[in-house]
């Protein structure tokens, strides 16, 4: 299907940015995303430029020609008058499933990147298309943090309406835990705010529910004080010794302590400066860990079970790190271009089984790219309860995802198999829930999914769905259908 070039003339001229068609110079970098085994060719994409960040308070929404919104407010009544084009809203492109793009009409939002923050009051406005790297640079200059995810390439759009976790969570909480409002154009063009005294229901919605209620053009948030240094390290052990790994792992989580978050990284050891050349390539377990304290000594004793439960193969300890740094760590490991499929699950406990289901998976492990990862959740994140915010999982101790990576398209099939197969295999020791954000394609068994990831809450979200989106228009993505 095409669309009339005369339309799409005069949306140019309503839009401040770049309205993009397959010929145009700009098309085929604006469709590429993170994971590249997503390849749509968009019939139309719309990005608004911001002029500027408005002076006047987040609560007042007359800035909207300032901002660049009103391109945002067009692109979605041009979608709305075209119902035959599926639509997409792309804040930074990093989904796993690929729902920033589709075949018809996409409205992109990475050209509106603005961070503005206010060191006294705490308050950061930030604009639907950031990456982490943008916000964290800004608030690492006043000692502040948001806690966000666990790399800097990450879209906070996707990353925030889906919870948000990451290196901090423990002892700050979900991203959502820090949003006190949000700027949004609805379903029918009208751009609105949510706050806790303003349209209530929607900013319950909008933490944790997805992009399914509206694009969300400014995110507000109320950060933390925080020290710029952070200490963090790896420590890698051969698989063989997974089960006493893993052991040593449920002893520090009996720890509780909100200060250290700890993933579990099972894969092929990567070619890094600090692991031996002899151990490269060989199935390891890596622990990656962060510890936002000061007694460093406090944090030693409690990585120690971890490191008399096998031998050591490497380990690396980064004192006095500045956190913004860290959270580009992991960036080159998981950088775009790369093909991607992935599935999540959520854990209350760690059975020993788990440890002799991830060895055999990574014995059939198809790629040196490919991982299973377990992380701490827990701390500050169950301090609420499921029903607090639209995102229902708030007692899970643990998140897991299985993850393939690789280059050829040809070994697509193997691929995901295999993510099958180990998600299978994990299945009976979780909560049989699931983290939205680490959900891969999931086309054959949508309904499913979306009560595997809104799970207590999802009937009240399909009751707010009717309301601010009863047509659907917010379908390319994990999807809640309006309640009937």
């Amino acid at each position: 299907m095409e669309l009339d070039r005369e339309e799409v003339a005069v949306l140019w001229g309503k839009v401040e940015g770049e309205v993009l068609q397959q010929a145009d110079v700009g098309y085929e970098a604006a469709r590429v995303l993170w994971n590249a085994s997503i390849d749509k060719h968009p019939a139309l994409i719309i990005r608004p430029k911001t002029a500027g960040m408005a002076e006047i308070s987040f609560f007042f929404a007359n800035m909207a020609q300032e901002m660049g919104l009103d391109g945002v407010v067009e692109a979605v009544k041009f979608a709305r008058a075209h119902p035959s084009f599926p639509f997409s809203v792309r804040g930074g492109g990093h989904n796993a499933a690929g729902y920033a793009i589709c075949d018809g009409i996409v409205l992109d939002l990475s050209l509106m990147r603005q961070v503005r923050v206010d060191p006294a009051s705490k308050v950061v406005r930030v604009q639907g298309g950031c990456i982490l790297r943008d916000i964290d640079q800004e608030t690492a200059k006043h000692d502040l943090v948001v806690p966000m995810g666990v790399n800097s390439t990450t879209g906070i759009g996707g990353l925030c309406l889906g919870g948000g976790f990451g290196w901090l969570s423990r002892k700050y909480g979900l991203t959502i835990d820090h949003l006190i409002g949000a700027q949004v154009v609805l379903a029918d063009g009208s751009l609105v705010t949510c706050s806790e005294d303003e349209r209530p229901d929607l900013y319950w919605a909008v933490r944790g529910g997805g992009g399914n209620f509206g694009v969300i053009t400014e995110f507000v948030f109320l950060a933390s004080d925080m020290s710029p240094f952070i200490t963090g390290g790896f420590i890698v052990q051969s698989m063989e010794h997974v089960q006493a790994v893993h052991r040593a792992f449920c002893t520090l989580m009996n720890a509780d302590e909100r200060e250290l978050t700890a993933y579990l990284i099972h894969r092929l050891a990567p070619p890094l400066p600090f692991v031996p050349q002899n151990a490269v390539g060989k199935p390891v377990v890596m622990l990656a860990w962060v510890y936002a304290g000061v007694d460093i000594k406090h944090c030693n004793a409690l990585l120690q079970p971890i490191r008399t439960a096998a031998p050591v193969l490497a380990e690396i300890l980064q004192p006095h790190m500045k956190f913004v740094d860290w959270q580009c760590m992991l960036d080159e490991a998981e950088a775009f271009g790369a093909r991607n499929y992935i599935r999540g699950q959520l854990y209350n406990t760690l059975a020993p089984e788990v440890a002799d289901a991830i060895q055999a998976s990574i014995g059939q492990i198809p790629s040196t790219k490919s991982e299973i990862l377990i992380g701490q959740i827990g701390g500050a994140v169950s301090d609420l309860a499921n029903e607090a915010t639209a995102f229902p999982h708030r007692n899970a101790q643990l998140i897991g995802v299985v993850q393939a990576r690789w280059t050829d398209a040809k070994d697509d099939e193997n691929m995901a198999a295999w993510v099958r197969v180990a998600t299978a295999r994990l299945a009976p020791y979780t909560t049989g829930a699931a983290y939205s954000n680490f959900m891969g394609d999931v086309s054959q068994a949508k309904q499913t999914a979306a009560t595997q990831a809104f799970g207590v809450n999802y009937q009240a979200l399909r009751a707010l769905k009717r309301k601010y989106d009863p047509e659907n228009l917010f379908r390319h993505n994990l999807n809640i259908t309006p309640a009937e």
